[in-house]
């Protein structure tokens, strides 16, 4: 799947989509831009920060460079071990990822399936990382895997402990990049450990592809998310070193230092369950409340 076609992923779904001269991107929320796809690292110029800006229209760009300077370190998780097998992972997750091997069938599924089904896997999720349950709604839901199944490159795969769906992850091959986009499961198996063996399972099967040279397990969150990183890691993933960058529309330079910016920390303190709020004030806080 080339870069447009990803981007034709979002477009089907409802999203926005412009291109520019380094990338894609798409409006992931009203005036924040994230870029496409994932794993590229660019340098933008001043034309496609003033076009992103103006023409998006953009309040803010996310977007990783290979360039030293503002921004934080680290970015999107990696994995191209050929040779990668149980060895490859942390003594831990080895032997959880053995177990969940034991405990539960590990196969590729439909989008149908997934859209009847994941939805409460999705709330589920959601929960226990302290988002909404209505980050992605029934109809979302429903939209994302029509689009998947529409599009060449991407698979589901599920896990399925004594017949229940366990979890479950929505994968796509983007340029030489298999990137699991997407991952969710049930919270009364997690003792079967459905999520150590679906993605041990989904990396082992990729790398034996001789069109894969890496496997993306996505970007760090801009929020603090050790639990997820240490998971992800554990699992033989690596951090590639870049900038992750998020740029502020220069019209917000005033507003927030007249004060805008103490007011998202304040609203965000009054709805510690949003998770767009929680995000803003970690941009804010990592920036120092000033934008690039």
């Amino acid at each position: 799947m080339t870069a447009g076609e990803f981007a034709e992923f979002w477009k089907i779904q409802g999203y926005r989509v412009l291109e520019t001269a380094s990338c894609f991107r798409y409006e992931i929320r009203p005036l924040a831009w994230m870029y496409l796809p994932y794993h590229r690292l660019v340098c933008l110029s001043w034309q496609e920060r003033a076009r992103l800006f103006v023409v998006g229209p953009a309040a803010l760009i996310r977007y990783l460079s290979p360039k030293a300077g503002a921004g934080r370190s680290g970015s999107v998780f990696l994995c191209e071990d050929r040779n990668y097998d149980l060895a490859s992972l942390e003594h831990k997750a080895r032997n959880q990822t053995r177990r969940g091997l034991e405990r539960c069938r590990i196969e590729r599924v439909d989008f149908g399936f997934l859209a009847r089904v994941g939805t409460e896997l999705n709330f589920q999720t959601s929960q226990r990382q302290g988002r909404p349950r209505d980050i992605m709604s029934q109809s979302e839901w429903q939209r994302y895997c029509a689009a998947a199944e529409r599009l060449a490159d991407f698979m589901a795969w599920a896990a399925f402990c004594d017949g229940r769906l366990a979890a479950f992850a929505v994968t796509a091959l983007i340029e030489d990049h298999y990137s699991i986009l997407w991952q969710s499961s049930a919270t009364e198996l997690l003792a079967a450990y459905p999520n150590n063996a679906l993605i041990y399972t989904i990396t082992s099967h990729a790398l034996t592809q001789p069109r894969v040279k890496y496997v993306s397990y996505g970007l760090q969150s801009v929020e603090s998310t050790p639990g997820l990183d240490r998971f992800k890691l554990s699992m033989g993933f690596r951090l590639l070193p870049a900038q992750d960058r998020v740029e502020f529309n220069p019209l917000l330079r005033i507003p927030l230092k007249l004060g805008c910016g103490r007011l998202v920390r304040w609203i965000a303190g009054r709805r510690p369950e949003s998770e767009l709020w929680r995000k803003a004030t970690s941009i804010l806080e990592r920036d120092h409340g000033q934008p690039h």
